[in-house]
């Protein structure tokens, strides 16, 4: 493995000193030529020590005529083999046009010619070392970071069948197109349909298809299939696809009004994930799959264009599937990703997948054997039952959520499953803890508790209806870093109630001042966070501030005097069953976590009777200031643990009850 990995290190230092048209021509004629072997190949020490009777010389090949050349003739002698391997190729003409070579150049020629002339082209030894991960095109696709076990997933539900047409639309670095049809039983061989982007990508095409013998139809041309479609009237029993995300520009100066493409609306110029998905639908066969790797952002983006696309997309029955993918499962980009699955038939429903926390990175795992039974049971028209990954929704159901296609609107709440009630566990840790907490304001507060039980009856309104919910001071970076104190993320993130001392701190206007002045009973959400975790946790504010809150902030403040007690609330925001709320309302998470007013406006809010509150509310505090003036560190953690405790029994657990049964 070190070996290679020092030959692969090594050619990739040469080739950055070459053009990559006469790189190509090296490998295509080295391909061409598997009958040549270097001398130190042919005649080993025993032939040197008994010499043998001459045989017949080994037959000539076209890589023996460029080791031949001499150092100054060897672009001549490798246009002169590449001429009579692909006559009339752009590649021809791109190595007929190129310059002398200088003489470090001719160095490394030379040195990559010996590394080449020891690598065998018929153990696929010469294809592995070809230097493509550096050859970036301006399509900037990452197909060959698609896992292998992900894409034999993709294959799997393609139904590619021997005499399917199987299409790739953005060729790339070649990588996804060239190894499907290796992982392909050869008796399955579909005929491999591709359009290349940029002229590198035209070029890899051809190199890729010459060394791993996979004959691909690939254009008279490199062009942008969004702006220039090579097969305007073709329709394609298997679609695989991995776009570039987000491109910008992709009409050029193309007019995009009257292509017949956009039977669902036209695409916006400003990003083509959506252009991609009806070039893909329009040439989907009336009974093919097509499989297409996106952004995330695709299945919730609310752009008025993007909307009406998927609208009418999931009119016409073409989305049969959505699976969101695991975060990181793509090394070259942060960006979660998902898969749309389509299908060229209407299909009567649609099956989402949560698949974010399933191992889809090893070949065989449960995970990825489940999640190709879903697919081919979904498609074979069978309900299923609703779960916390995986559920099947109708064109209704869907239009009830607004069109939004991320899974978890769909699939059962993750957490539904984590609340259990274990009340006796509750009330001996307050017993064991109790001596330890003599001399603070604790005992009388958690004593209480023993004779209380927990509420059965809880009233229930918007998030919207109790509080009016604002956003925070938006400024120049320059305005930061002195001023007033202001609330951040980090410190909403951190505590349940506002500290007193702020660590953030920002100029502002006597206007500005007013208007986002901090005051009791407010309470501060943050809008965006790296993790779902983390998202739209709250900090309630205990008293008036000379402070104001920051621009990723959103702040609630109470709508009339019968709000709920802001020290409830402080332990209603760090509950389970709030998290289930939040995770019900928002989409799957994009590069950041993301919540908007529309979004929050959908939470529900429950709470007991106002003594209820008050009682909660005041236990919650004190085991809140308590922790943070403990200098006993495992005391501290052991009421840590019975705060969690407190909040799950006497506040999530009743509430999932009456979730459950309204009634009761």
């Amino acid at each position: 493995m070190k070996h290679d990995n020092a030959i692969a290190w090594r050619i990739s230092q040469l080739t950055a000193r070459l053009d990559p048209a006469l790189v190509d021509a090296l490998w295509i004629i080295r391909a061409a030529s598997p009958g040549y072997a270097p001398a130190y190949e042919q005649m080993g020490i025993a032939d040197m020590l008994c010499p043998a009777e001459p045989s017949s010389p080994l037959p000539e090949t076209p890589w023996h005529s460029l080791v031949r050349a001499a150092p100054h003739r060897r672009t001549e002698a490798a246009v002169d083999a590449l001429a009579d391997i692909m006559p009339g190729s752009s590649l021809l003409r791109n190595v007929k046009g190129l310059p002398p070579l200088s003489a470090p150049s001719e160095k490394a020629l030379g040195e990559l010619m010996e590394i080449l002339s020891g690598l065998s082209p018929e153990n696929g030894t010469l294809t592995r070392y070809y230097p493509y991960h550096d050859r970036g095109t301006d399509a900037l696709s990452e197909d060959y970071d698609v896992p292998l076990c992900v894409l034999r997933l993709l294959l799997s539900v393609l139904d590619i069948r021997p005499v399917s047409r199987l299409y790739d639309p953005c060729y790339g670095s070649g990588a996804l197109l060239q190894r499907a049809a290796e992982l392909l039983p050869r008796e399955n061989s579909p005929v491999l349909f591709t359009q290349a982007l940029d002229p590198g990508a035209y070029q890899l095409c051809h190199v890729h298809a010459y060394l791993r013998g996979v004959p691909i139809a690939v254009g008279e041309k490199w062009a942008n299939p969004l702006s220039e479609d090579l097969y305007p009237d073709e329709k394609f029993d298997c679609i695989l696809a991995h776009p570039p995300f987000n491109q910008s520009g992709w009409a050029g100066d193309f007019q995009t009004p009257y292509d017949q493409r956009w039977q669902f609306g036209i695409p916006p110029r400003a990003n083509g994930n959506y252009a991609w998905l009806q070039h893909i639908a329009f040439h989907l066969a009336p009974e093919g799959h097509a499989a297409v790797i996106l952004p995330n952002g695709t299945l919730t983006t609310r752009t008025q264009a993007e909307r009406t696309i998927r609208i009418g997309m999931l009119e016409t029955g073409a989305v049969e599937a959505v699976i969101a993918l695991p975060p990181g499962i793509f090394t070259s980009t942060r960006v979660p990703c998902c898969v749309w699955l389509l299908s060229g038939r209407k299909v009567a429903s649609t099956l989402f997948v949560d698949a974010q926390k399933k191992n889809l990175t090893e070949d065989l795992s449960e995970d990825m054997l489940a999640l190709a039974g879903l697919i081919h049971h979904h498609r074979a028209g069978l309900p299923m039952k609703k779960t916390v990954w995986y559920a099947q929704a109708d064109f209704r159901e869907i239009q009830e959520k607004d069109y939004l296609l991320s899974p978890n609107f769909y699939t059962l709440s993750s957490s539904q499953g984590s609340l259990h009630s274990d009340l006796p566990q509750l009330l001996t840790m307050i017993d064991s803890l109790l001596p330890r907490l003599a001399g603070s304001s604790l005992p009388p507060l958690l004593a209480q508790w023993k004779q209380l039980s927990p509420e059965s009856h809880w009233e229930q309104a918007a998030l919207s209806d109790l509080y009016e919910i604002t956003g925070g001071i938006v400024k120049k970076k320059e305005a930061f870093g002195h001023g007033v104190p202001m609330a951040d993320v980090t410190t909403v993130i951190r505590h349940p109630f506002l500290p007193d001392a702020l660590p953030a701190l920002v100029e502002v206007t006597p206007e500005e001042m007013e208007k986002y002045r901090i005051r009791a009973g407010d309470i501060f959400l943050n809008r965006s966070s790296e993790s779902v975790e983390e998202l739209a946790c709250c900090c309630v504010a205990v008293s008036d501030g000379d402070a104001v809150f920051g621009g990723y902030l959103k702040r609630l403040r109470p709508r009339s005097e019968n709000h709920p007690d802001p020290g409830y609330m402080a332990a209603y925001f760090r509950s389970a069953i709030y998290r289930r709320e939040i995770a019900r309302v928002s989409p799957v998470y994009t590069t950041r976590s993301n919540i908007n007013q529309k979004q929050l406006s959908l939470v529900s809010i429950y709470y007991p009777d106002r003594e209820r509150q008050r009682k909660i509310g005041e236990t919650f505090l004190a085991l809140w200031q308590f922790r943070q003036t403990c200098s006993d560190p495992v005391l501290a953690e052991q009421v840590e643990t019975l705060t969690a405790l407190f909040v799950q029994q006497f506040l999530s657990c009743p509430i999932a009850r009456c979730q459950e049964d309204p009634k009761s």
